[in-house]
């Protein structure tokens, strides 16, 4: 199982993480997306594929796991 609290989280929704928050607000997801440290993605299906999300993300990121069963997409980073 995934810890969803961890001390390298970064939450993409802004809820706890006040630069996402900022970068929302700034309407600016794509730059705190290409600039976060993260090499991958993991959240629920339905929040990964909202639009406001993923058409950042898709530039920057592969899909690895698309799985309706669990409700569960990975991404990792392109080189």
């Amino acid at each position: 199982m995934l810890g969803y609290f961890h001390d390298r989280t970064l939450n993409l929704d802004g809820k706890v993480n006040p630069d996402m928050l900022s970068a929302i607000l700034n309407e600016d997801r794509e730059s705190y997306i290409k600039n976060m440290p993260a090499e991958y993605i993991l959240d629920w299906k339905k929040i990964v594929f909202i639009e406001e999300h993923y058409a950042s993300v898709e530039k920057y990121y592969d899909v690895i796991l698309d799985s309706k069963e669990q409700n569960l997409a990975v991404l990792k980073r392109r080189d």
